[in-house]
């Protein structure tokens, strides 16, 4: 899918000059991801898509930019945009990996407790919608944190599941009945944090230096445990991460909290991956039931 001819009009627009040479990267299931390397050792990493997911793209590049913007855990910067008729392509800053192992995982876990402790909004939601994968992400603004995840997170997921036939109607009413009682399971005011909120491990780097960025962030304001949520599912994070954010936070723990917000993630990979995540959702329903 690559565009040859945008990949080096891209690179010297935002390096000043011209590629030697680039590999594929991992990680790319939406995009193509190139590292661009250039004769003086500067590189660059660039997402490519057709000019149709343009938006993706962008929607991206301002879920970064508010990250940023807030400051405190590293992000890879935006380096520039460009499209041509059939291509769009965002640049980013390269970053140096080093071994998993290495990590600094405990003092990520404070500088993301820091992250979401940082003045936030006052309401939930997001200027503007976005996706979670290749999932439409409503962000559409409200006061009360359960109408939000009634109506931007959950509800939307099953109707999309139900709609494509994924939930049968048992599975639906259960669902419905979660979704009824989610004012005994979340708070309705919860501090608003600006959320990752796509943080499972394998949007987390371990950099050359030891410290941890992150990637591809499906940003919304919300509470905090819900990025904690994703943290836990997939693998998760290690387990001195997560009590380093704990502990720095002064939270008590808050399982139906992180249930409910696993369960939104678990009804995306559903509707995402197909019915092999079925088993998933319903231990999750039955769980908040």
């Amino acid at each position: 899918m690559t565009d040859e001819a945008l990949v080096l009009h891209a690179c010297t627009t935002v390096l000043g000059q011209a590629p030697v040479g680039w590999s594929t990267l991992s990680g790319g299931c939406i995009h193509d991801v190139l590292r661009i390397e250039c004769a003086d050792g500067a590189a660059c990493v660039m997402k490519i898509a057709a000019r149709s997911e343009r938006d993706m793209l962008l929607a991206e590049q301002h879920n970064l930019e508010a990250m940023t913007a807030q400051g405190g855990i590293r992000i890879p910067a935006v380096l520039g945009f460009e499209e041509s008729d059939t291509h769009a392509v965002l640049v980013l800053e390269s970053l140096s990996i080093g071994p998993p192992d290495s990590g600094r995982w405990h003092e990520f876990g404070e500088a993301l407790a820091g992250f979401h402790s940082a003045a936030g909004m006052q309401g939930y939601g997001f200027d503007r919608d976005n996706l979670i994968g290749r999932t439409p992400q409503l962000n559409t603004w409200h006061e009360d944190w359960v109408e939000f995840n009634i109506e931007c997170r959950i509800g939307p997921q099953v109707t999309r599941a139900r709609d494509a036939g994924l939930l049968d109607r048992d599975a639906t009413a259960m669902l419905d009945g979660v979704m009824g009682r989610l004012d005994q399971l979340v708070p309705r005011i919860p501090p608003a944090s600006l959320l990752h909120g796509d943080l499972w491990s394998g949007n987390a780097l371990v950099l050359h230096e030891g410290s941890i960025a992150v990637l591809d962030p499906a940003c919304s304001f919300g509470d905090a445990w819900a990025d904690m949520a994703m943290m836990r599912l997939f693998g998760g994070f290690p387990r001195e991460c997560q009590e380093a954010w704990r502990s720095t936070l002064g939270f008590d723990e808050a399982d139906d909290r992180v249930a409910v917000y696993q369960l939104y993630h678990m009804l995306n990979h559903l509707n995402l991956f197909g019915g092999s995540y079925i088993g998933g959702v319903m231990e999750l329903a039955r769980r908040l039931s």
